[in-house]
């Protein structure tokens, strides 16, 4: 009996042999990826997915936490988890929420195994040992760094994030388009000739934008922007009969130079929308002039002024690499800028010339029949003479959107 009894447990130790055996390339293999050793030193960590701020989380550690990473690519970990026993997953972990308690030579070979992996009987990896090579350096201490403030975002002014874009943009005008509309059909009333052109509203222009994001907390940034907006406009109308012809030119330009204090959210990491206050500063100028023959009459303007409106817009994102994306947004604006003050200058053929320093005002203007149309002058003084009415401060209308296309750098 006993004779049987060790014929039938020596082929169970053989068999025990062979899965150790070729079960310990694997375990080198995977001991040899790892370059650090981690401790988690925030009250919660999140893994994300993708290393960015707004990618995924797929998973979540507490403090103390001991982790394995095989790789750092500039702010982020790359690091292999195993929540279930035959499971592992891989993630990325921001070096803000860790602190490396072990780091590995890149060359050098793990002399003991993880806790979580079964150690292998010396006797049974005896031969495995003579082939190794000797290790010639000493692996480095531990170190404990003290963390002053747990978090999941690198400290406020660091890795911003800059967008720089060109665009359109769509004003309304306001008091801008309905003065040179009233002063065309004012010598339209007069003149009563047949003319030809038609008025073009003062609407598209151009659009040059820069933010600056500054990380807050979890998918939240601070923005600081600007932007430079430009519209002009030059419309020429021309009246001509059999015995006479004349022309009119109205040339209006507005130009807005917003500060914005924004906040924004990136629910994914491709998609942001934000939500912002303004301070802008706003240009107004316009050029009419009039010609009939040798006879000609112009005026010209220039105004400012400053006022508060409020911003919103929706962006997509097309990451590049992990520091360059490219981005198109959308942006509406409510800005009624009033109170602008500026110069008027006038002249005419006849030599006649004279400056005034004022308001932008707009007003009604009376012709015979009881028409009246609305037209736009820097006054010295409120208009107060025969035929003019509704007497009021300009406002010049910025609200409108802006499309964008631009890029995206992350420092």
């Amino acid at each position: 009996m006993p004779s049987h009894k060790n014929k039938r447990s020596f082929p169970a130790y053989l068999l025990i042999m062979a899965v150790f055996a070729l079960s310990r390339p694997a375990f080198t293999l995977n001991l040899q990826e790892v370059k650090f050793k981690l401790k988690i030193v925030s009250d919660i960590a999140n893994i994300r997915l993708e290393p960015d701020i707004g990618s995924t989380v797929i998973h979540q550690l507490s403090k103390n936490t001991i982790i394995q990473s095989t790789d750092k690519q500039g702010d982020w970990y790359h690091v292999l988890l195993e929540p279930e026993e035959g499971h592992v997953i891989t993630g990325y972990i921001h070096e803000s929420l860790v602190i490396e308690v072990e780091k590995y030579a890149q060359e050098e070979e793990i002399k003991e195994p993880p806790k979580d992996i079964p150690k292998i009987e010396p006797e049974l990896i005896e031969d495995k040992e003579k082939e190794k090579p000797v290790d010639t350096e000493e692996t480095p201490p531990k170190v404990d760094i003290p963390v002053s403030q747990p978090s999941e975002l690198p400290p406020f002014f660091t890795q911003p994030h800059l967008f720089l874009s060109l665009g359109l943009n769509y004003l309304s005008g306001g008091d801008i388009n309905k003065g040179i509309e009233g002063l065309t059909d004012y010598y339209r009333s007069i003149l009563r000739i047949p003319y030809s052109g038609e008025i073009q509203p003062l609407h598209l222009g151009y659009a040059f934008c820069a933010d600056i994001l500054f990380p807050l907390a979890d998918r939240f940034f601070l923005g600081l922007g600007a932007d430079l907006f430009i519209s002009e406009k030059e419309n020429r109308i021309e009246f001509e009969d059999r015995s006479s012809s004349s022309l009119l030119i109205t040339n209006p330009k507005a130009q807005a130079l917003p500060i914005r204090l924004s906040l924004s959210y990136f629910p994914v990491s491709s998609l942001y929308i934000k939500l912002g206050g303004e301070y802008v500063f706003a240009r107004c100028t316009y050029l009419y002039r009039y010609r009939a023959g040798d006879y000609f009459q112009e005026w010209k303007g220039e105004s400012t002024a400053n006022g508060i409106g409020i911003s919103g817009g929706i962006g997509y994102i097309q990451q590049l690499n992990n520091n360059i994306s490219l981005f198109i947004e959308s942006t509406g604006r409510y800005a009624e800028i009033k109170g602008f003050n500026g110069k008027n200058d006038y002249k005419e053929s006849t030599g006649y010339e004279f400056s005034e320093e004022g308001k932008l005002y707009s007003y009604d203007i009376r012709v015979s029949g009881g028409k009246s149309y609305q037209v736009m002058f820097i006054r010295d003084k409120k208009p107060s003479e025969g035929g003019v009415a509704n007497v009021r401060p300009a406002v010049i209308d910025f609200s409108g959107l802006t499309l964008r296309a631009g890029i995206k750098i992350r420092f």
